[in-house]
């Protein structure tokens, strides 16, 4: 068996795509990426094929395929490569940068019209025949120049979109990081085959091969990556984890911690209560103070294990302004301060959501703004159904507001900018995960002294995702009135 570079080049393509897959396996990023990845490593596997293994049987008399037959695998390779990579990419690049979430219909639309791009080419274009048609037709090269770039620059367009988009500074140096891995491969690759070919600059036709080295330092550039922050979901030194979040070292932590802090609460509370009962009529100021523990940590046990445990929906027509209007009477009940909640939910505005999670991300919201207040001011609560995308429901505090550092870990575990003992970090992180069961987003916008609002995006026409049926898209429809 021969041995070369195209073989090499091959398997090194092959390395890299997979362990970026099995970086994060459920992630739409990440399995789109690698079938991009497997698709753009025919180019090589193909050269291999016909200008090393052929060459190597027809020297040792095996016989496996006639000239004919390697040359029209060679041909089927090539248009499954020149026809499918950029594609693959492509849709790779609105995951990277939420378009699905983003335009549902938009995403739905451009994927159907990948496929007919891709069938006019196989009508107009032989798949059998491309060798033939690599050798001695420049209308072919132009054709497919034209597809392939077009691909490249609207894939560019995403990607670079999407780090500037984000405003969470961890996840866009994450988000920067891998457009710069992936774009100079990209780029490379489409300039080496389409532009030099089709400009027929034959002296430079084999500098393709120099993406081996590219690669190369890009592979070593993604393993520094793993072993120092993590990048796409692989973090080499600790475990495997979701880009943004690691979820379920969350959970493993927290079932820890629980099971040890529920054995010596119960502890606590069996000795405060034989104390208590000890002391007859006048009970001791000292287990007053030993019972108030206990149920703090029993509090935050219930909450550790809410905030942190996987989040399973139940979709129900959800009245926002009611459920707005019970968590602010919450609030306001504990918070102790002179603060007005101002609803602006219509009456007739409803939702399609799971009432109990989103109750618990508004109860959060509203508790966090009730923070941010020193004694007295406002909190603002709208419900934006204009929007033709989403519907948007924001809360609006007239509080201290935030700095750049804070708003770069807000919705990270166990992050919290607040002093005292019931602020353990996992509230905002709840909050972005049921979001993202809901399709949706959170983001926040906040400057010092300005105050802060957050904003949650629910993508409309969200009740065939949920699977809630014809009753409840007429119930949705009445309560909106007819709105869209």
């Amino acid at each position: 068996m021969p041995v070369g570079v195209n073989l090499l080049f091959t398997v090194l393509l092959w390395t890299f795509f997979t362990v970026i897959l099995f970086s994060n396996r459920k992630d739409k990023v990440n399995q789109w990426c690698f079938a991009g990845g497997m698709i753009f490593s025919l180019g090589v596997l193909k050269e291999y094929f016909f200008f090393d293994l052929i060459p190597f049987l027809e020297k040792n008399n095996v016989v496996l395929f006639s000239m004919q037959q390697a040359e029209a695998i060679y041909s089927v390779m090539t248009a499954a490569l020149y026809l499918l990579a950029m594609p693959a990419a492509l849709i790779f690049s609105f995951y990277f940068s939420d378009f699905h979430f983003i335009s549902q219909k938009g995403f739905m639309l451009t994927k159907w019209g990948i496929v007919a791009a891709i069938l006019v080419f196989v009508l107009a274009f032989d798949p059998v025949k491309y060798r033939q048609y690599q050798l001695g037709s420049l209308f072919f090269w132009a054709a497919i120049s034209v597809y392939n770039l077009t691909y490249g620059v609207w894939l560019t367009m995403n990607m670079v979109r999407a780090v500037l988009r984000e405003k969470n500074l961890t996840w866009r140096k994450q988000k920067r990081r891998v457009a710069g891995i992936f774009l100079p491969l990209l780029w490379y690759w489409l300039i080496t085959i389409f532009i030099i070919h089709t400009l027929n600059i034959r002296f430079l036709f084999q500098v393709w091969r120099n993406n081996v080295v590219l690669l190369s330092i890009l592979l070593g550039y993604y393993v520094i990556m793993a072993f120092r922050e993590g990048i796409m979901g692989l973090k080499l030194e600790a475990a495997h984890y979701r880009w943004s979040t690691d979820v379920k070292a969350v959970q493993q932590g927290a079932q820890f911690v629980n099971h040890f802090l529920k054995n010596e609460v119960t502890k606590m509370e069996w000795c405060a209560k034989n104390l208590a009962e000890r002391s007859g009529t006048e009970v001791p100021e000292e287990i007053g103070i030993l019972s108030r523990s206990v149920d703090r940590l029993k509090y935050l046990i219930q909450k550790t294990q809410l905030y942190s445990k996987d989040i399973q929906l139940s979709y129900s027509v959800c009245p926002i302004r009611n459920l707005v209007e019970s968590c602010a009477e919450s609030v306001l009940r504990q918070s102790g301060k002179n603060i007005t909640f101002e609803n602006h939910c219509g009456e007739k505005d409803c939702i399609l959501c799971d009432p109990f999670h989103l109750s618990e991300v508004v109860n959060n919201l509203l508790s966090n703004a009730a923070d941010a207040i020193a004694e007295s001011g406002t909190v603002s609560i709208n419900f934006d159904t204009e929007n033709k995308r989403e519907y948007i429901l924001s809360v609006r505090d007239s509080g201290a507001g935030m700095g750049k550092e804070p708003l770069a870990h807000l919705f990270e575990p166990y992050y919290s900018s607040k002093m005292g003992d019931e602020h353990f970090g996992l509230g905002l992180f709840y909050c972005y995960r049921v979001m993202q069961k809901h399709n949706g987003k959170i983001d926040v916008k906040s400057e010092p002294g300005a105050g802060t609002v957050f904003y949650l995006h629910f993508p409309k026409r969200a009740e065939s995702k949920a699977g809630i049926g014809v009753w409840g898209r007429v119930w949705l429809y009445s309560c909106f009135g007819g709105r869209k």
